[in-house]
């Protein structure tokens, strides 16, 4: 076969114009007699001499160069003509030299880019399609041919459409992708499935790239196999759906666990006679049931980490004014929507459990009338939360941050806890207003 790019055959041919050339120089010096000679026809060798073989053409321009020189010579002609024919001659072969480095590098890079490519073509783990936008492979990589079970040759020219690895229910949807290409719309990553040369189904995620070569819109399709990952995060749902009912269950075992101790308290209570007992067995009752309150809601919630807290004050707060059944007082709310997670809203339910007990307890004398105000509030930087009556007041002298009162003790020890600032103020009834940081709310 007449190959340009073998060696041998680049050689033959330079020989038979090498021939020709010689034949010209010595026909028309030996046998014409005259000086004159066609010399543009030694372009041709020189030029094609040096686009093939680059700095060793000037061998064959200095042969050529050589005979023409000598011949005229001997035939007593004047070289001032050839003289500068010969130097025509090294300056295209120069310039034919230097113009096929800059060709044979710019060939060199372009391979060693090719290489690269193809490297990162085969060696890569995803699923890689060079397609027309009919669907027809033109190229593909190692990963897509073991999935489909074909060797390369055998894919190479065929539709996807006809290699079975494609649904057949998300043909159609595949086809309509195509042609949005086609009329230049977008087609976003998107997730199906595919089949491979066994029957088992891999969950993919589709990448299309629509590209311009040689004139033609090709498609560049990459495909990420997502099985592996879809299977490791149905076990990481299963087994978080597994903690989630173990917690809640957990939540359940421990609300149960404080209303029967709140049971407990309340059946023992019918038997006290002291009225100081008495009460002292309602507010650990209540205290007990403040806690039980938070376990119960998170037990029914959707969300294990965050409480509503003003469902959960209102109920916390009715238990308490029906424990004690007190007439003639009354409650008023005022709760924004708070979220607190269960290490807050513990604390948050026992101090507002013990202000009210202390407000119903104190502030109002035996047949007096009253209100007692909770209030939640979301401020820019805190959370208020207010527990205040129009009862008697706090006594003039009494520090409430050093009373033998275990109630006022739990407040404040339950605030430095939370790291939030208590303020009491006494006029016209007692309130207690406390602000907790909402960088310490989550």
């Amino acid at each position: 076969m007449f190959d340009l790019y073998d060696n041998k055959v680049r050689i033959s041919v330079l020989a038979v114009l090498m021939g020709v050339s010689v034949a010209l120089i010595l026909y028309c010096h030996f046998i014409w007699h005259v000086r004159i000679i066609f010399t543009h026809f030694f372009y041709v060798p020189i030029i094609l001499a040096a686009l093939w073989f680059r700095r060793k053409s000037l061998i064959l321009t200095g042969i050529l160069s050589f005979l023409l020189l000598a011949t005229s010579y001997n035939m007593g002609f004047d070289l001032g003509e050839d003289v500068f024919r010969v130097l025509m001659f090294f300056f295209v072969n120069v310039v034919a030299i230097f113009l096929s480095e800059q060709i044979h590098a710019q060939r060199r890079r372009l391979e060693e880019s090719e290489r690269k490519y193809r490297s990162l073509f085969e060696l890569s783990p995803e699923y890689i399609l060079v397609l027309n936008l009919k669907g027809e492979i033109l190229d593909l990589n190692s990963a897509i041919s073991e999935l489909i079970g074909l060797e390369k040759d055998e894919l190479v020219g065929k539709s996807i459409f006809e290699l079975g690895f494609i649904l057949p229910e998300r043909i159609e949807k595949i086809k309509e992708k195509l042609k949005t290409m086609e009329g230049g719309g977008e087609v976003k990553p998107y997730e199906t499935k595919l089949l491979d040369s066994k029957g088992n189904e891999h969950y993919v995620r589709i990448f299309n790239k629509l590209v311009k070569i040689g004139g033609d819109d090709l498609l560049i399709v990459v495909i990420e196999d997502l099985t592996d990952i879809k299977k490791t995060q149905k076990r990481l749902e299963k087994a978080v759906k597994e903690k989630e009912l173990l917690i809640k269950e957990t939540y359940h075992r421990v609300k149960n666990n404080l209303m029967i101790i709140s049971s407990l308290l309340s059946l023992q209570s019918r038997y006290l006679k002291d009225k100081e007992a008495l009460e002292l067995f309602k507010e650990s009752e209540n205290r007990a049931r403040s806690m039980a309150l938070i376990h119960e809601r998170l037990y029914r919630s959707s969300n294990l980490k965050e409480i509503d807290m003003a469902e959960y004050l209102q109920t916390l707060a009715s238990g308490i004014f029906n424990s004690y059944t007190i007439p003639g007082i009354k409650l008023n709310l005022d709760l924004d929507k708070v979220k607190m997670d269960v290490e807050l809203a513990i604390p948050i339910g026992l101090i507002v459990n013990e202000l009210i007990t202390n407000s119903l307890k104190h502030a109002f004398p035996e047949g007096a009338e009253g209100e007692v105000n909770l209030k939640l509030k979301s401020l820019n930087d805190n959370i208020l939360l207010e527990v205040s009556d129009n009862g008697v007041g706090f006594p003039d002298d009494l520090d409430w941050e050093n009373t033998p009162s275990l109630g006022l003790q739990l407040v404040k020890s339950l605030s430095d806890q939370i790291n939030a600032d208590v303020e009491m103020v006494s006029d016209d009834g007692t309130a207690f207003r406390i602000k907790v940081p909402k960088r310490d709310l989550f």
